[in-house]
């Protein structure tokens, strides 16, 4: 939203949500990410146990830095 408005909000959002990720989702002790967090805020495995794959998260920290596309593979076909 950002790259098509130019409105600072988008980016003071963006910032806030990789700051919320940052303390609770990542996983800085074993890699990777926390799938699941209980009413805590805590890692939890009581829907599915072990650890996710990493394709959304790393999609996630991608789709925000390409340019906008129409879709994903021609954001990075152009990008370098």
């Amino acid at each position: 939203m950002l790259q098509r408005t130019g409105e600072q909000q988008y980016e003071d959002w963006y910032r806030r949500f990789w700051e919320f990720n940052e303390t609770l989702f990542i996983d800085h002790e074993h890699g990777s990410w926390h799938h699941e967090l209980n009413q805590r805020n805590e890692p939890s495995a009581d829907i599915w146990p072990g650890k996710p794959d990493l394709y959304h998260a790393y999609q996630a920290t991608l789709l925000p830095v390409l340019p906008l596309a129409p879709s994903l593979a021609s954001a990075l076909a152009g990008h370098e």
